[in-house]
C-alpha cells in the first residue's frame, strides 16, 4: 500500500490572485488555449443572446491602421442592414490576420442584408477593406447544428 512521506512539512497556499495571474501568464503564451477560449466564446455568447443567430466569420491580412478604420465604416453598415453583434479580432497565433465576426438573427436576415439593405455606399465601405487586406478574405457561414434553431 502506498502511503505518502513521512515530511509534514506545512504547506503555504498560493493565494487567490497570484494563481489568477499565474493562469492569465499561461493562457496569454500558450496560443492553442488562446484559439480553444476564443472559439467556445464564438459559438457560446452569440447561443446566449439569441436563438438561431449565426455567426458569420471573415479573415483578412492587412495593413493594420487604415485596414482598422475601414472596418468601422463596415461595422456600421453591417448594425445598419441587420446586424445584431459585431466585433473584428486579432488573430493570437499570426498578428497580421484579423477576423471579422458577426451575427444576424437568421440566414434569412442575412441574405435580407446582401439582397435587399446593402446601399451602394455599404459596398464601397467593403470594398475598400478589401482593397486594404494582403489576401483576399475567406468567409464562413456558420449556422446552428440544431435544424429547429435556424
Amino acid at each position: 500500500m502506498w502511503r505518502p512521506g513521512s515530511d509534514t512539512t506545512p504547506q503555504i497556499p498560493e493565494r487567490f490572485g497570484s494563481a489568477l495571474r499565474a493562469g492569465g501568464r499561461y493562457v496569454r503564451y500558450a496560443p492553442v488555449v488562446r484559439r480553444i477560449l476564443f472559439r467556445a466564446a464564438l459559438f457560446l455568447v452569440p447561443g446566449e443572446r439569441a436563438v438561431g443567430a449565426p455567426p458569420l466569420v471573415a479573415s483578412h491580412r492587412l495593413g493594420e491602421l487604415e485596414f482598422i478604420r475601414a472596418m468601422g465604416r463596415v461595422r456600421e453598415s453591417r448594425l445598419r442592414t441587420g446586424a445584431t453583434q459585431w466585433g473584428l479580432f486579432r488573430d493570437g497565433e499570426q498578428p497580421r490576420v484579423f477576423q471579422e465576426i458577426f451575427v444576424v438573427a437568421s440566414w434569412e436576415e442575412h441574405l435580407r442584408q446582401h439582397r435587399e439593405r446593402m446601399t451602394a455606399t455599404d459596398r464601397g465601405y467593403e470594398e475598400q477593406a478589401k482593397v486594404l487586406s494582403d489576401t483576399p478574405s475567406q468567409t464562413w457561414h456558420l449556422l446552428p447544428t440544431d435544424p429547429g434553431r435556424q
